[in-house]
Order: structure tokens, then C-alpha cells, then sequence
């Protein structure tokens, strides 16, 4: 063997500190009677960090006769972080098709509501942009309503934007800012 340089990636336990973090970095949270997640980090800025989970943490409707999605992240979801995680928490809620896709394509920007959100650089790679939950694939809610009446943007099993009607269960891969 030569001179040949390789990358390791390496997993280990620090104390979390938002100056320690770098784009791509994972940590692992305990959700309450959820379970048990990994999340990346996508954007650091003054704000704090941006993470996303990495796989669905639940499949839900958007909305139903009985069932609000934005409600259950800020009421039940929040109280699963635990405590010494959720009061550093703003911002939870699920991605933008901005920050996953952007919005080059004409058919996004005539089929969605525009978000203002810019791509982020991890979601340039499809494989990010696919949801998993339970080992399979699952398709993915977005934040962005649809321009057909009754329809939200969502990520497919191939890591593609397309739309589905707000009372058909999709995986829920929410994100969060930890702040400074």
C-alpha cells in the first residue's frame, strides 16, 4: 500500500454544542412513545441548526374530520422530545418543497405554493429526499398545499415531487431548529 488517503466517518458520543456541529452531522433522539430517531443536520446560521429527520417517524393524514397535522407536531410531538431537547426547540414542523427540491421546475411552480425556501445541499442528492418508515420506503409529507383543491406536496418512494389528497396517511419526517 501506498500513499492512498481514506475517508473514515466516525460515530461518537460528544456533549451537544451547536459550535461543535458541521452539515451532515447525526444525532440520536428519543421520542416518547415513539421511538427512537436519528437527525441531520442540513443548515447551521445564527439561528441555530437545522435538523431533519432521517426516516419517518410516523405515517398520519394531513388532515381529516378529526385530525389537524400542524396541531399534533406542535402539541403531541413537541412533549415526545425530552426535556432537555425541548426547550431548545423552534421551528418544528415538516420541509418545504424548496428546501427539498428548490424551484427550477415549472411544473412545481404551477402546481404548489411557493415556499421561498432554497434547496438544501444534502436534498441535491435523491437518495436524502426518499422517506423511509419501518424499512420501506413511504411517501413523504411536505409542508406546501397543492394547487388541486384539497391536495398537499409530498415526496414519493423515489424521492420525487408529486401531490395526494390531504386524508390518505403519509410518512411524517419532521424538522426542527436547535437553538444557539
Amino acid at each position: 500500500m501506498g500513499n492512498e488517503k481514506i475517508s473514515v466517518l466516525r460515530k461518537k458520543e460528544f456533549q451537544l454544542a451547536i459550535s461543535d456541529l458541521d452539515v451532515g452531522d447525526q444525532v440520536k433522539i428519543p421520542l416518547c412513545g415513539i421511538g427512537d430517531f436519528t437527525a441531520t443536520v442540513h443548515r447551521i446560521t445564527w439561528r441555530g441548526a437545522l435538523f431533519i429527520f432521517d426516516e419517518c417517524i410516523v405515517c398520519l393524514e394531513m388532515e381529516c374530520e378529526n385530525f389537524d397535522l400542524e396541531s399534533w407536531i406542535g402539541k403531541d410531538l413537541l412533549e415526545a422530545f425530552p426535556d432537555w431537547l425541548r426547550d431548545r426547540i423552534s421551528g418544528l414542523s415538516i420541509p418545504t418543497i424548496g428546501e427539498f427540491f428548490g424551484h427550477e421546475d415549472e411544473w412545481t411552480q404551477d402546481n404548489f405554493e411557493n415556499d421561498e425556501d432554497e434547496q438544501l445541499s444534502l436534498m441535491k442528492i435523491r437518495g436524502n429526499r426518499v422517506f423511509y418508515y419501518k424499512n420501506d420506503w413511504e411517501d413523504g409529507w411536505l409542508r406546501n398545499k397543492a394547487k388541486k383543491e384539497g391536495a398537499f406536496a409530498i415526496s414519493n418512494g423515489a424521492g420525487s415531487l408529486e401531490y395526494q389528497e390531504k386524508d390518505i396517511p403519509c410518512g411524517i419526517r419532521p424538522e426542527f431548529w436547535l437553538k444557539v
